[in-house]
């Protein structure tokens, strides 16, 4: 068995401003026993719109509401009747609210009109043992049709990019379990001078093979168009979420990117205990609020896990850049998960690679076991409001001087007027052509 990976999207509701219950939730769900759930946090006072786009690009298996101001039912109402209009009634929705919900008369009301559980404070482990038992399966398991899925892709379709982007995961997982399987056969042979390839052995590594090679079909029968890739990679905290979503506004903003898609793939670390992962990267995105409906079509994020990949990036990250070329987005930015010293895989699967530092690196020999700081592309020193910014890029300047010019200050805010980050903009254009 292979289990699927649970996706749940959780958020605070527009006018909602408690967020002491979902922080729980995120918290409990991610490390739920040894099945951790990817628990993908939008933040509080979310709209309907932007739950529902951000449930589909995300291929979400279910949202999961809270509510504590009141107003639940006609906001549930209208989130499920959008699901159901967009053709995504496939994800499921779940909410909790404390005692604002009332359990008979709410509840009753609440289920009647598609609504699978409403929580009420308890155990901490409800949500995650409710989400385990009833959205936990194989995916060896699972009916896969890729008959059409080409052609969608090719079109643009967003479920279906979504749907296949998990797939293109399960893959991974597959792919995983199967040099695991392998692995454990050479190793008795050593030991025993003799393969046991029981039945039971042999038929789960057909039903691997049959899987993957089925996805791998779909693929080979995809067409890319030229897109562009941007990495941006950095410690945690250093500001690279903040960074992606101005990049992404500057990117709309441009006259020469009318009509032009871009994509956001951002990637966030896996819990090696339980499997479980917070993706939190959607939290520090403002572009949802700023540009309407027709500018946010051309918009696809969707958040991802380490599972254990090392370097901050994905599995599958390869497959979806592959992917996502073929639906034709122009520019494609990937986010990583924090890196180490060491981390520069970003730089193998990019055209353009940028580092984001902080005034706080350490000392000067910490400053030169950083092997981003002389692989990337463009190196940026963020949050140059504090203090000794300035010292600290002057001394990357001198340490970089003659290897790479394209070193430049920003301020980790959500302003668009900041000069470092419209020359960051500029440079990675100027890069591209």
């Amino acid at each position: 068995m292979i289990r699927r990976k649970i996706r749940f999207l959780t958020a605070i509701k527009r006018g909602d401003g408690h967020d002491v219950a979902i922080d729980i939730v995120n918290r409990v769900t991610k490390n739920y026993k040894d099945h951790g759930i990817e628990v993908i946090y939008l933040g509080e006072n979310q709209s309907i719109d932007n739950i529902v786009n951000s449930a589909i690009q995300e291929d979400a298996a279910l949202i999961g509401l809270s509510s504590k101001n009141g107003g639940h039912i006609g906001f549930c109402r209208e989130l499920l009747k959008l699901l159901k209009a967009k053709g995504a009634n496939y994800i499921d929705l779940v909410i909790g609210g404390g005692n604002t919900i009332n359990p008979i008369k709410d509840e009753q009301i609440l289920m009647g009109m598609g609504v699978k559980k409403v929580f009420y404070p308890g155990p901490l482990n409800a949500a995650p043992e409710f989400i385990y038992t009833n959205y936990h399966n194989d995916i060896l398991e699972e009916e896969l049709s890729l008959d059409s899925y080409a052609k969608k892709i090719h079109e643009g379709d967003i479920k279906t990019i979504a749907k296949f982007i998990t797939i293109l995961e399960n893959k991974a997982l597959a792919e995983q379990e199967r040099q695991a399987k392998w692995l454990k056969l050479s190793r008795d042979v050593v030991i025993t001078n003799k393969i046991d390839l029981d039945d039971k052995l042999s038929a789960e590594l057909i039903r691997i093979d049959k899987y993957i090679n089925r996805v791998n079909g779909c693929i080979k029968q995809l067409e890319p168009k030229q897109g562009y890739v941007t990495g941006l990679t950095g410690k945690g905290g250093s500001g690279k979420s903040t960074l992606t979503d101005l990049l992404a506004q500057f990117y709309l903003s441009d006259q020469d990117n009318q009509h032009k898609k871009i994509a956001i793939l951002a990637v966030d670390p896996t819990y090696t205990k339980s499997g479980g992962a917070l993706l939190g990267d959607r939290i520090r995105m403002s572009y949802p609020d700023i540009f309407d409906s027709n500018i946010l079509e051309r918009v696809f994020m969707r958040s991802m896990a380490t599972r254990g990949c090392p370097g901050g990036i994905a599995q599958a990250i390869n497959d979806s850049v592959y992917v996502l070329k073929s639906a034709g987005y122009d520019s494609i930015f990937i986010e990583t998960a924090g890196i180490g010293q060491g981390d520069d895989a970003i730089t193998k699967i990019v055209n353009t690679s940028v580092f984001i530092m902080t005034p706080e690196y350490g000392d000067q020999i910490n400053l030169i076991k950083n092997t981003m700081l002389y692989d990337a592309d463009i190196v940026v020193m963020n949050q140059m409001d504090k203090l000794d910014a300035k010292l600290a890029l002057t001394v990357i300047k001198r340490e970089l001087h003659g290897l790479n010019d394209n070193i430049i200050g920003t301020n980790c805010t959500k302003n668009m007027r900041d000069k470092g980050i419209s020359l960051l903009y500029q440079k990675i254009k100027e890069l591209r052509h």
